[in-house]
């Protein structure tokens, strides 16, 4: 089996068509797939937000996945819709992820754009929770940020080796600072560690942060600031 792996569409469903195209996949009867029916794409999640065209984007993924001509995995931004709509356990009205100005401004688009399908929109955050957190592929690995076998060991008592996203899973991950919250935030964003005392950094949004992503990938560089 031949893999072409594509990460962070975020709502692009222009660019993916093309994409899609200059790999060699065609569109029939709706669905986007190679000539070589061995030959598959593996989404690394972040469909949503930022980009133009967020329903048509999942629109073209969801349908390559359930016509077993592509595989995808959940992204952060996918997990953070999730949490949007869903009650913090034990505090009736408070969301998992809180709706300040920062969480509104990233989410926005996709709230936006599917204004008039809140009925398509929630399908799209049940179909979310049938991605798998991280793949094993044999001869590769997919997850969305970071291949971290301790934070992987952390959800292994959750149905399915917790490689999806649960009820059960998601009310303990629901917790800041659990293991649960820590071992989905390293894997869906990334290894970070604290930036030294008095320093920040601003991202392309504007936030001003005390952390920043490591390189966990390379030796002797995980948990440096180079």
């Amino acid at each position: 089996m031949t893999f072409d792996f594509i990460g962070d569409i975020h709502g692009h469903a222009e660019k993916l068509k093309t994409l899609l195209g200059k790999l060699g996949y065609v569109r029939k009867g709706g669905v986007f797939k190679h000539p070589d029916c061995e030959r598959n794409a593996v989404f690394l999640g972040d469909f949503i937000d930022r980009g133009p065209e967020i329903r048509e984007t999942l629109e073209i993924v969801r349908a390559m996945v359930e016509s077993k001509r592509a595989l995808a995995i959940m992204g952060n931004h996918e997990y953070n819709a999730i949490c949007f709509h869903t009650e913090r356990p034990a505090e009736p009205g408070i969301w998992m992820r809180r709706r300040t100005d920062k969480n509104l401004y990233q989410y926005i688009e996709t709230l936006y754009q599917f204004r008039e399908y809140r009925g398509e929109l929630a399908e799209y955050l049940r179909w979310f929770r049938t991605l798998p957190l991280w793949l094993d592929l044999g001869d590769v690995r997919a997850v969305h940020a970071a291949w971290h076998v301790p934070s992987m060991e952390k959800l292994a008592g959750y149905p399915d080796g917790g490689r999806f996203i649960s009820d059960k899973l998601l009310q303990a991950a629901g917790i800041t600072g659990s293991d649960e919250h820590t071992a989905l935030e390293n894997l869906l964003k990334g290894i970070e560690i604290d930036l030294p005392d008095g320093a920040t950094l601003t991202d392309k949004d504007g936030n001003v942060r005390s952390q920043m992503r490591v390189r966990w990938w390379m030796e002797g560089r995980e948990r440096t600031y180079s």
